[in-house]
């Protein structure tokens, strides 16, 4: 008799060769019959997950069919008819969920004595699973509850392996399966709190804390409600663990706010910021982060600190900033590091609680986005690699990137929607002029708007300088100003100052 599993895609092997299962339903009858080994099986069972929208009149004479060309893969003395009903026959050892009910038997021996041997034998049980029971058949039969109770085996499993885990090891065994669960069945409170037990126990108490932040907000979101006891009594366990980092309620309510203040008056760039927005809000694929590419001055940190004021409400969560001095000759460039620690202390976790690897630091931050609805904006990025472990890896939280390199690394590696800054077009400039000195004065020279517009390039920076140089002087005329421009004959400059929210002041040149 061939070997079957059931266990994820329905299988069967005699010796090296697999065996051809013939169409879709001989394939479900198949598999009903495996779940249901060693019991009848009525035809009226049969049918029923055969046709679940319906049998038709010919139904039992295809049945018949079925089970005479299923008896030439398992053999015609496994396959038997009794009455209105067929049994099939397994021997031990040829069916992977024999096996795994076999494991948890014994795993039930030692559930008293050794509560760890029993968790690491289900852990063995479970390594038989190759995804969702008899993943191949069609999903409207899959759903049946003779399918679906093979599914809550696995869940109920999981569960209880998670109970029993006492070390590490075995905790770490079983994590992929309590995820796979919790993936799965997302609101199965259980089923998180065991998973927050397995992560406590193989030492990553924070990740246990983010699991419990996210069920909260699907409950909420969903239901309405909160954790139920069994949650809440393991997340306290977990607070009150030596080392735990402070992700509670009181660090959630806190909103980062790490962006400097919006312009009085921003203008021009609609069509980037509709693009932009758009894609922040939602756009397509998995990740949603922008890159803000163009040469010095250009207006891309205006533009990105624009942008996250207009999305507040979009990221309820908050706003990380961090200038990762790229391109600053006179500054040492900012590594990723030292802004993961940075932002991880935001996000409440203490500089002595963070994983002391950079990779593992970088898993966490991760995921305590991926239970927040953030925006970040990674500002003066030097090249791909330096953004790359600060980007959010979820849906949730977005990312604005801006640099003077176009950054095709994270374009084409993380799938971000690259928009490149032009110089200001005239009329979007010479807005700029009105708006900051007035209609009346920028309309009155127009000789001197025109040189002050040439001598600057579209650059929004050296407008800045110019605009701030000639409101600071009212009594000054604006043709002093291009003057001035067109005897140095190169535009102003600018100088960043550091602190906690880098921000742009103007300098004056010598003679400004």
């Amino acid at each position: 008799m061939p070997m079957f599993s059931v266990l994820g895609p329905l299988r069967a092997w005699n010796g090296d060769a697999e065996v051809v299962l013939g169409p879709p339903q001989q394939q479900a009858l198949l598999a009903l019959l495996l779940v249901r080994a060693g019991e009848p099986v009525t035809f009226g069972e049969a049918v029923d997950v055969l046709w679940p929208n319906g049998p038709p009149a010919s139904a039992v004479a295809v049945l018949h069919r079925y089970a005479s060309q299923l008896r030439r893969i398992v053999g015609a003395e496994a396959l038997v008819r009794a009455g209105r009903a067929y049994r099939l026959d397994v021997p031990p050892g040829a069916l992977d969920l024999h096996e795994f009910r076999r494991m948890l038997g014994e795993a039930a021996a030692y559930e008293q004595t050794d509560p760890d041997r029993a968790a690491a034998r289900i852990a063995d049980g479970l390594e038989l699973w190759r995804g969702h029971q008899v993943a191949t058949i069609d999903p409207a039969v899959r759903a049946m509850p003779v399918f679906a109770a093979v599914g809550h085996e696995f869940v109920a499993a999981s569960v209880r392996g998670a109970e029993l885990a006492a070390t590490r090891e075995t905790a770490q065994r079983l994590i992929p399966y309590l995820r796979a669960v919790t993936s799965a069945v997302p609101l199965h409170e259980p089923a998180h709190a065991a998973l927050m037990r397995l992560l406590a126990l193989s030492g990553r108490p924070a990740d246990a804390l983010v699991e419990f932040a996210g069920l909260r907000k699907r409950l909420a979101a969903e239901l309405g409600v909160g954790p139920g006891p069994e949650a809440r009594d393991m997340h306290r366990q977990v607070l009150a663990m030596p080392g735990a980092p402070a992700v509670g309620p009181a660090v959630e309510s806190y909103r980062p706010w790490q962006v400097a203040a919006d312009l009085g008056v921003f203008t021009g760039r609609a069509e980037e910021i509709a693009r932009l927005a758009g894609f922040l809000r939602g756009g397509p694929g998995t990740a949603r982060v922008a890159v803000v590419s163009g040469m010095a001055g250009v207006g891309k940190t205006t533009l990105a600190v624009h942008l996250a004021h207009g999305l507040a409400d979009e990221f309820p969560d908050g706003t990380l900033f961090a200038d990762l001095r790229g391109f600053d000759p006179s500054r040492r460039a900012t590594s990723a590091d030292e802004v993961l620690r940075r932002f991880l202390g935001e996000l409440g976790v203490a500089q002595s609680a963070q994983p002391a690897g950079f990779d593992a630091r970088v898993a966490l931050y991760r995921s305590l986005l991926a239970v927040r609805r953030m925006l970040i904006v990674v500002d003066n990025v030097r090249d791909s690699a330096q953004a790359l472990p600060l980007l959010p890896g979820s849906r949730g939280s977005a990312a604005i990137v801006t640099s003077r390199d176009r950054l095709a690394g994270l374009v084409v590696g993380a799938g971000a929607m690259p928009v490149a800054l032009a110089p200001m077009t005239d009329p979007d400039a010479r807005l700029y002029l009105a708006q900051r000195l007035g209609c009346e004065r920028v309309a009155g020279e127009p000789d001197a708007v025109r040189r002050i517009l040439a001598a600057c390039g579209g650059l929004p920076m050296a407008l800045a300088v110019c605009t701030a140089r000639a409101a600071a002087n009212p009594n000054f005329q604006l043709s002093e100003v291009a003057e001035e421009l067109s005897t140095r004959g190169d535009p102003p400059q600018v100088v960043v100052f550091p602190g906690p929210h880098p921000y742009v002041s103007l300098q004056e040149k010598q003679g400004w």
